[in-house]
């Protein structure tokens, strides 16, 4: 997680993955909010981009009010009401002895930069198709297995394969 002094402009991407009973599918930016949260505050991000589901945006410095550690949450009205949610995304701190993270922190735009690929799985219309809820569990159960193990990879042909 990166560790960042409050009061920096962040530019954060965070990379979604979608699937349906059709396979790999995107996101309608006119369908979905994104969030910046902490213990106290939900912030709502209103200037953003999408592109190939990959969410961009630059957390401001002006937006940013207390320390700790900060989550994002996308919430997609496609079908229904969907949240997903990328817990300790960053922590914001109050001195830049206390920053961490890689070493590629400025983007051109003198922007710190956070880039979060989450290993998130949203499918539409599997309530009904029990075949497809399975290979939902068992992704689901190879992303647990990743998170806890980190260097054994979850390739795109591993989560293909499965639909």
């Amino acid at each position: 997680m990166e560790k960042i002094k409050i009061g920096n402009d962040i530019a954060i991407t965070w990379k979604l993955y979608v699937y349906s009973a059709a396979g790999l599918g995107t996101l309608d930016k006119s369908q979905i909010r994104i969030f910046v949260k902490n213990e106290y505050d939900t912030l709502e991000i209103v200037d953003f981009s999408l592109e190939d589901n990959v969410v961009s945006f630059i957390f401001k410095a002006e937006m940013q009010t207390r320390i700790g550690i900060y989550e994002l949450e996308l919430t997609d009205r496609t079908e229904g009401v969907r949240n997903i949610c990328e817990p300790h995304a960053f922590a914001l701190v109050s001195h830049s002895t206390e920053e961490a993270g890689d070493t590629e922190k400025y983007d051109k735009d003198g922007n710190y930069i956070v880039k979060l690929s989450s290993n998130v799985l949203t499918v539409k219309g599997v309530s009904s198709d029990a075949a497809i809820y399975a290979r939902v569990v068992t992704l689901e159960k190879r992303m647990t297995e990743h998170d806890s193990c980190p260097n054994t990879p979850i390739t795109n042909a591993e989560i293909d394969n499965l639909f």
